[in-house]
């Protein structure tokens, strides 16, 4: 399972009916995402932060080890390595990962920046893959990691070129929770933004996600504008200042998110 930031809330599409949720199923995943931030709990711990039995929870941490995605030390429960088997297949049995990856360090290595290629899904934006350029700031982004879309620049770049009607539901879904004192927050606003990234092609976030931090994204997208992922580059605000974001490393961005959409189409 990708790492959620700790405000966005479960994902629940509208197609879903709830009359059709499996609630054992709802409750193993409550106890994945319980030992996500848990430090190595025992079982009664388990019980208690999921608000269940020990004898439940046992059932479906064994169930869960015998298959691999839970591992025990001595009393200790923790993920297994099985999700990251599942997660890199995923990735990079994908076209874009191929594609992609090899962009986005490019750009990495060209600015010196962290770079990441990032794709929506379920109205929330994940962070696909990524590279640290020789200047990169750490942060906590994984790969997998799912963000709200309207605070970070990837996030916006590609809500720019979904229909209004996608727009409007994702907002719906979300809403549009303030990461800073910076973060659009006003519907209006939003639309206002979008229009503006659709006329330059491309985005920007000024402290929107995190303080001190930047980002300048461009979409990724195919023949008929529909947005595929977004290439982010990011970093300290005193290294990218608001000209240098709308000017070198706006061109930058764009630049491979082109490549990029020229060789999913041609590939």
């Amino acid at each position: 399972m990708g790492e959620l930031d700790a405000d966005v809330p479960s994902v629940e599409p509208r197609e879903v009916d709830e009359n059709r949720i499996v609630k054992s199923d709802e409750t193993l995943f409550a106890i994945v995402d319980f030992l996500q931030t848990a430090d190595e709990p025992t079982l009664t711990e388990v019980a208690d932060g999921v608000g269940l039995s020990k004898g439940a929870v046992y059932k479906h941490l064994s169930t869960l080890r015998k298959h691999g995605f839970v591992a025990k030390d001595g009393e200790a429960y923790h993920l297994g390595l099985r999700f990251l088997e599942v997660g890199l297949r995923e990735q990079r049995g994908r076209q874009l990962y191929d594609v992609a990856k090899p962009k986005v360090e490019a750009v990495a290595d060209e600015t010196g920046k962290l770079t990441w290629c990032t794709i929506e899904e379920n109205g929330l934006s994940v962070f696909f893959c990524g590279a640290k350029g020789d200047h990169a700031v750490n942060t906590d982004g994984l790969p997998g990691r799912r963000m709200h879309m309207h605070y970070h620049s990837g996030g916006k770049a590609m809500l720019a070129y979904l229909s209004e009607g996608e727009v409007e539901e994702i907002v719906d879904r979300y809403g549009l929770p303030a990461k800073t004192e910076h973060t659009i927050t006003d519907r209006g606003e939003l639309f206002a933004e979008l229009e503006r990234i659709r006329e330059q092609g491309y985005a920007v976030a000024f402290e929107e996600s995190l303080y001190g931090f930047h980002t300048v994204s461009a979409p990724v997208l195919t023949q008929s504008s529909r947005p595929v992922a977004a290439v982010i580059i990011a970093g300290a605000a005193n290294r990218m200042g608001p000209e240098r974001c709308h000017g070198e490393l706006a061109d930058v961005a764009r630049g491979a998110a082109n490549e990029i959409s020229l060789d999913l189409e041609y590939d």
